[in-house]
């Protein structure tokens, strides 16, 4: 099986392999994730964004450059690319680390705290 395919299988298509899904019932089957183990949510997606950005890292060297970031980041639907841009830059770095960029996302997606800076709800 193809990783990106295995990668769908495995994080989006839950119900069960090429079963439709719709982004409504996406949400709210994380949802139900979340409020039922929050400890093994934030592992699962820390595993989602690990293989996300596997695919995106092209040489391997688990560092991923502006150019490489937003072309990733907008195959995902994300086309504002001066947002984008803003994201890439509030990491501080030419090259982005992949566990800064994972660390982002997993705060975004899991950080109940409110008081701690996050760059994506900033960002976006």
């Amino acid at each position: 099986m193809l990783y990106i395919e295995q990668w769908w299988n495995t994080f989006i298509f839950r119900a069960g392999k090429g079963k439709e899904i719709s982004v409504d019932d996406f949400v709210l089957i994380l949802l139900a994730d979340y409020k039922k183990d929050k400890t093994g949510f934030k592992d699962s997606t820390q595993k989602c964004f690990e293989k996300v950005f596997d695919v995106i890292d092209m040489d391997k060297g688990r560092t991923i450059d502006l150019d490489e970031f937003v072309f990733a980041i907008r195959a995902f639907g994300h086309e504002n690319g001066a947002v984008l841009k803003s994201v890439f830059d509030s990491l501080g770095q030419k090259k982005g680390h992949m566990k800064k960029l994972v660390d982002s996302w997993i705060q975004f997606v899991c950080d109940e705290d409110k008081s701690k800076k996050d760059v994506l709800l900033d960002a976006f």
